[in-house]
């Protein structure tokens, strides 16, 4: 059972489980932090779940400071108040990449996107030790 209030929802890219309209919810206690992926079946689903899923949760450990600061106080005074972010991230490529295993003549490399210490995203894998990606990911 998790206790909602401990926890935070994330949206991931579809390339992070090479599947489509996946997020997270990650619960986070002084000793330990547990990752919890779903994947529903549309877009429309998968936003109806996070919305619901945030109104008893945050979107980072951040947010979750500024929600506790906000109930310490009393409140900013607009009930309204609502943290918003977005993140485009560009991965072009990379240049002279080591070949670690001397049985292959190229590397096989991939990027990893993290935003807060959580996995969004993920590039394809490119066989090339001067890979070119051009991907462009939307992180919420």
């Amino acid at each position: 059972m998790l206790h909602l209030a401990h926890c935070n929802v994330h949206s991931t890219d579809d390339s992070f489980f090479s599947r489509p309209h996946a997020f997270q919810i990650i619960s986070i206690s002084p000793k330990s932090k547990q990752i919890y992926n779903f994947l529903v079946s549309s877009p429309h689903e998968k936003k109806e779940w996070i919305a619901i899923l945030r109104h008893h949760t945050n979107c980072c450990s951040k947010c979750t400071a500024v929600w506790k600061a906000r109930d310490n106080y009393g409140g900013f005074g607009d009930e309204t108040f609502k943290i918003v972010r977005n993140l485009t991230v560009g991965i072009i490529q990379a240049r002279g990449l080591p070949n670690i295993d001397t049985r292959q003549k190229t590397v096989s490399p991939y990027a990893v996107i993290l935003l807060d210490d959580v996995k969004q995203a993920k590039t394809a894998v490119k066989n090339s030790n001067d890979p070119i990606w051009g991907e462009v990911f939307e992180l919420e």
